[in-house]
């Protein structure tokens, strides 16, 4: 009988710390604790201005960069410019683009379900402008590729190619969309917060 006890106690015990293991991180983002206020957006957005180019990749190997053209000259002739340039089998700008667009996607779907306090408006703008900036770097690069335009689901994983009037359409919707907000300043001092 003390071991029916004793047995029933520690199982007790254990589903009932169980539960605590169900709880999100406090010192760590995660979906139950990241999109509750406006400042979430705000703090989650900021990291968009990252993905932006400086002098340096406009000459390395950014997506519009003039190392990929005829441009750049030495006293040998890059593979670009006497096209025997190989297909790679990964591009580091084809793989980070589709990471943007997802984290825009990401933040356009959570402010779509957003019922806290605060303004957001302002934050779907500036996802939609610069998920249009990832898909012009693809679109540009590539021509046909997959559209994205919300989170996906391990069924999706291998979509096909889509028509490039089709990215240019979203394009154009997306940056439409970001302008006709208002909330888009043309520039933004370095004081500024």
């Amino acid at each position: 009988m003390k071991l029916y006890k004793k047995a029933l106690l520690i199982l007790s015990l254990g589903l009932t710390l169980n539960s605590c293991l169900d709880l999100d991180p406090q010192d760590q983002l995660a979906d139950g604790n990241l999109w509750g206020a406006a400042d979430d957006f705000k703090y989650f957005a900021t990291n968009f201005y990252g993905w932006t180019r400086d002098f340096k990749s406009v000459i390395s190997d950014g997506a519009h960069s003039d190392w990929r053209s005829d441009l750049m000259t030495s006293s040998s002739v890059n593979m670009y410019s006497n096209g025997s340039n190989p297909i790679p089998t990964s591009d580091g700008n084809y793989t980070s683009n589709y990471a943007h667009i997802r984290r825009c996607n990401l933040l356009l779907q959570k402010a779509a379900s957003f019922s806290g306090n605060g303004d957001i408006s302002r934050y779907v703008a500036e996802a939609k402008f610069f998920r249009a900036f990832a898909y012009f770097d693809l679109v540009s690069m590539w021509g046909d590729v997959p559209l994205v335009d919300h989170e996906l689901d391990k069924s999706e994983y291998q979509l096909a190619r889509s028509p490039k009037a089709d990215i240019w359409a979203l394009i154009e919707q997306d940056l439409t969309e970001a302008i006709n907000s208002g909330l888009l300043e043309e520039k933004k001092s370095v004081d500024d917060k």
